[in-house]
């Protein structure tokens, strides 16, 4: 690829498919990419568990939660402990609810527009 031309994306889409550990883990990646280009817009593509931590990435200006279906799910003890401790129990998301089969992706994180 051209390096201006990749030094001129405005607009990124960055893909991580795994858990909140790992979103977490990838933080300064985005924070170099933000800073890279002034006015650039992040896009993160996330499982619905690495959406959680992703909300707590002030560089993203988007988050949109993917349910990809060869990811193995959380069990659903593990599930519910993170919900419980994240504080999405049912009427507490900050997040906008679309029903959707698995497979498909939903955005979330409306408080992140500016």
């Amino acid at each position: 690829m051209d390096d201006r031309r990749w030094a001129n994306a405005r607009r990124v889409l960055c893909v991580r498919l795994d858990t909140i550990g790992d979103v977490l883990m990838t933080t300064p990646a985005l924070n170099a990419l933000k800073e890279a280009v002034p006015g650039r817009h992040l896009t993160l593509l996330t499982s619905p568990s690495g959406a959680r931590a992703a909300r707590l990435v002030p560089v993203l200006d988007e988050i949109i939660e993917f349910d990809a279906p060869w990811m193995k799910p959380p069990r659903a003890d593990v599930a519910k402990e993170i919900a419980q401790l994240w504080g999405d129990a049912p009427g507490e998301r900050d997040t906008t609810e679309v029903a959707r089969p698995p497979g498909r992706a939903r955005r979330v994180g409306p408080h992140l527009a500016a």
